[in-house]
């Protein structure tokens, strides 16, 4: 897994150098749209894509057992979908109440304040838009990472390896971004080195990257732990949809407030994981789901129709 992680990255870095340039002589409309999102996006997006290529090998040495071996259902049996409902609306729940109240806090402090009223018409469209990819987001990155990567682990090693292991990559790889400068004209080579080194030292650029690491890493453990305790990904997609929601809309209707630095309780980040009350709040968060010997809505409903 890390020779293949290694060699993706270098690998993308390379591949994206050479489709900015590309992209930026091409006159397709399609150029234009790509490049707006920013050439980090498109290598982060070509690194996906190459990881993607070696999942097969990486799921059959792992034991990976097929479709149903995802944390869609309890021991490969086919799961009542209409019941997950039930366990994604009460993830939504629990991620708007921990992060809204965040969210409330710092505008109650005063680091962030909601845009102007003649702006806010047009950001609602948005803001419904959101709703629809946050979602998507979420079921993917729970199957992906919760669903097949942490439970592969699991079954492999033990509960706790495999949740700090897969809670450290994912929050690592949200810092794993070269800066748009490092892309430009100039040898293919030298570029695709630059582009390394960017993303590489992105890190130790970003603004209180140890406490946003850390919340990051405790956001992902909490998710591990809620799948590992409930047997499937639907609170988790819940969870993870209702922060991803709330974190784009956020962006949209708020705005860091100049001159108001955030203190290190409370942060100023539409996701405030630069706050040090975030970390309190995912520790309670998982303390509870240690404690509960059943959280899942939709296992309680299909024990009952099974008796």
């Amino acid at each position: 897994m890390t020779v293949i992680l290694v060699a993706s990255f270098i690998a993308s870095a390379f591949a994206a150098a050479a489709a900015h340039q590309w992209l930026a002589a091409s006159d397709a409309e399609f150029a234009g749209w790509i490049l707006d999102k920013g050439p980090h996006k498109l290598m982060r997006r070509i690194m996906m894509l190459l990881v993607l290529l070696f999942v097969p090998y990486l799921l059959r040495l792992a034991g990976w057992r097929g479709h149903m071996d995802c944390g869609f259902s309890r021991e490969q049996r086919t799961f009542p979908f209409r019941a997950a409902r039930l366990d994604v609306g009460l993830g939504l729940v629990l991620g708007l109440g921990s992060l809204g109240l965040m969210i409330f806090i710092e505008y109650a402090y005063g680091t962030r304040a909601l845009i102007s009223a003649s702006r806010m018409p047009a950001e609602v469209p948005a803001v419904i838009g959101y709703a629809f990819s946050a979602l998507l987001i979420a079921v993917l990155e729970e199957t992906i990472v919760r669903g097949v990567l942490f439970r592969l682990l699991q079954r492999l090693w033990t509960l706790w390896p495999a949740v700090l292991v897969s809670s450290m990559l994912f929050a690592y790889l949200h810092f794993l971004k070269a800066s748009p400068d490092a892309f430009g004209d100039g040898p293919i080579l030298e570029k695709g080195f630059a582009v390394m080194g960017s993303a590489l030292s992105a890190p130790a650029h970003t603004e209180a990257f140890a406490l946003r690491f850390l919340n990051l890493t405790l956001m992902s453990i909490l998710l591990c732990l809620v799948v590992a305790r409930t047997g499937t990904i639907w609170i988790a997609v819940g969870l993870h949809a209702g922060w991803v929601w709330l974190k784009k809309s956020n962006g949209a209707l708020g705005d860091a407030v100049d001159g108001v630095g955030p203190t290190l309780w409370i942060g100023s980040r539409s996701d405030a994981t630069d706050a040090l009350l975030t970390t309190v709040v995912f520790l309670v968060l998982a303390a509870f789901v240690l404690r509960r010997p059943s959280l899942s809505i939709a296992n309680h409903a299909t024990e009952a129709a099974d008796g």
